[in-house]
């Protein structure tokens, strides 16, 4: 691959306002490109398709709901992370979706998918509805249909009555056909367990079985699976699996993963897992026993219904229980224990480990007197890469010191069921100490007075005056020489944004997520320092405010202020795939907001 690093242009091309030839032919060597660049995009924006749904469409005022939207047909990298749709009498968990991504075979490639989950939480019985969700691909804006929920009192609710067959390794052949045997050709499902706690986690696997004289060329999903009552997170796939042999009933077969998902019962009760359905165009390898031949048409493969039976947690859970279920540690730390009235103290929770982490409510902190406690903020880190879902949380609390001393900050305290043993287990934190000061004024240091100098130091204060006037003199030539650049006709103004700013737009501009988010933050910061005269690097959201409040900054601004170093921050620690794309429009509000900063009636 040939790298080609970009290019700036010099001062005498700028001025002349001609482009050199060398100029021009990279110009139109980078829009050919570009251009091919593109035209799979378009192809394969064609075939981009897009849907919602939730997991019931009926439930009780107790219950939660899962909005799933799922985008088939795109690159992963051409998906940008969509917002929230708006919703009646429904309220929103958490505003980050999780990101699961499937495939299936199709004309022997693997065409990609990506799911975008959010819980939503019922307010009041009746009609809840949620308003058409909208997702930008490759450019390209597609929206869904809204859907309708019937909210019914709890108490009227009944669980499905469970199902007799066994439900673990269930498998579905494809109709009899003269050139194909019931055994020759299967979907099976592969459950871990059927009988788990509620928030225990449980695997699903869907596998495409089929003899070795049998060559899959194209299959499709036609009727994804649904589970009512049951949070769904998908695990990773090979991309290009290599077929895997493998025994069923005794025969042998060769195997291809399609779809791997982890499931939490979100209550008690028995939860149905609707039928999956794939199409699949069907080659023989090689002549096989009585001269059959391949199916004209793709054969249907049709699972059965699964149903998983939660049954409730054990009685007498702790107090610090919130509804844990798996196997987990848990690590905390401070970001200092020395600090000045005023200032802020960060306690940071991080629970790793395999369980329903992505369903969990931050762990209570207790905070001492002296302190304000703020709502903590959440990240969760999801491993989806093996065949159990693994993660961490972090949970970030932020605590304002305003009395003098030294205070406890208690440890944190989390309960978890451990669905193997079926007995609780506590985690504790570390405790920590901090010592509060009164806030010192910086202290300026005069130099002695001259007839107590020594000989030394003459000659050290010569030498800092030559240098400043040094500085001096280019200061004041870079000054002239940009006065007689602006003066000229012709010559293109220069990016007169803060540096942090620059290096914003510059890093938007080359697709740089985490360098732009950087910039951005230290961008907006630097100019709440201005207007505050206050240190704003490293201090929360909450001491920015604030800083804010004191400087009478209007109201509507801070609010913008704030939520953008929220979404800063989001976005760069989030996953990639969860990542804001639309890095120029952060970049353009941050421009605004500085401009509004340094405005003196603002």
């Amino acid at each position: 691959m040939t790298t080609v690093e970009p290019f700036r242009f010099s001062a005498a091309v700028t001025r002349s306002g001609v482009l050199g030839r060398e100029i021009r032919v990279v110009l139109v060597i980078a829009a050919l490109a570009l251009a091919v660049a593109t035209l799979p995009a378009l192809a394969s924006g064609q075939d981009v398709s897009v849907r919602a749904w939730t997991n019931a469409t009926e439930v009780g005022d107790d219950d939660l709901v899962t909005y799933a939207l799922e985008v088939r047909g795109a690159p992963f990298g051409q998906v940008e992370t969509p917002e929230p749709p708006s919703t009646t009498n429904l309220v929103l968990g958490r505003t980050t979706p999780t990101a699961g991504r499937a495939t299936t075979y199709e004309n022997g490639e693997l065409v990609q998918s990506i799911t975008f989950r959010w819980l939503f939480r019922p307010l009041n019985v009746g009609e809840a509805v949620i308003d058409p969700a909208q997702v930008t691909v490759a450019g390209r804006t597609l929206e869904t249909e809204p859907i309708r929920i019937a909210v019914e009192p709890q108490a009227s609710r009944s669980f499905r009555a469970a199902q007799p067959p066994r439900l673990r390794d269930e498998w579905a052949a494809p109709p009899s056909d003269e050139g194909l045997a019931e055994d020759d050709l299967m979907v099976r499902t592969v459950l871990d367990s059927d009988e788990v706690y509620a928030n225990e986690q449980v695997n699903i696997e869907y596998q495409l079985l089929f003899r070795d004289f049998i060559r899959p060329g194209s299959s499709r999903l036609i009727e994804n699976w649904e589970a009512e009552g049951l949070w769904r997170e998908e695990l990773n796939v090979d991309m290009r699996p290599t077929p895997e042999a493998v025994f069923h009933q005794g025969q042998r077969y060769s195997k291809i993963t399609l779809m791997r998902a982890s499931l939490f019962p979100m209550r008690p009760g028995t939860h149905v897992i609707t039928p999956l359905v794939v199409r699949t165009d069907v080659n023989f390898a090689h002549p096989v026993r009585h001269s059959r031949s391949a199916p004209d048409d793709p054969v249907e493969l049709r699972t059965d219904s699964l149903t998983i039976a939660a049954r409730p947690v054990p009685a007498g859970a702790p107090n610090s229980f919130t509804g844990a279920v798996g196997r987990f540690e848990l690590e905390t730390r401070a970001s200092r224990t020395e600090v000045q009235a005023g200032d802020a103290v960060e306690i940071t929770a991080r629970l790793k480990g395999s369980g329903n982490l992505a369903l969990l409510d931050p762990p209570a902190l207790e905070a001492p007197a002296g302190f304000t406690l703020y709502d903590p903020s959440t990240e969760t880190e999801l491993d989806r890469s093996g065949s159990r879902l693994r993660g961490a949380a972090e949970y970030t609390y932020t605590l304002i010191a305003h009395e003098l001393g030294e205070h406890t900050i208690p440890p944190l305290e989390i309960s978890y069921l451990d669905p193997q043993t079926g007995q609780y287990e506590t985690l504790r934190g570390d405790s920590f100490t901090v010592t509060v000061d009164e806030t010192t004024e910086p202290t300026v240091t005069q130099a002695p007075p001259p007839d107590v100098r020594t000989e030394d130091q003459g000659r050290r204060y010569s030498t800092l005056f030559a240098i400043a006037a040094l500085l001096a003199g280019i200061v004041a030539f870079w000054g002239w020489k940009r006065y007689q650049d602006e003066d000229q006709p012709g010559v293109a103004a220069e990016d007169t944004s803060p540096a942090p700013l620059a290096r914003a737009r510059h890093a938007a501009q080359e697709g740089d997520v985490d360098g732009c988010y950087r910039a951005l933050d230290q961008a907006v910061r630097e100019a709440v320092a201005n207007r505050s005269h206050q240190p704003a690097l490293g201090q929360s959201r909450q001491k920015i405010a604030r800083l804010l409040e004191k400087e009478n900054v209007p109201d509507e601004l801070a609010r913008s202020i704030v939520q953008l170093l929220q979404e800063v921050e989001e976005a760069r620690y989030a996953p990639p795939s969860e990542r804001p794309a639309q890095m120029q429009e952060s970049v353009n509000r941050a421009s605004s907001i500085i401009e509004a900063l340094a405005t003196p009636e603002n």
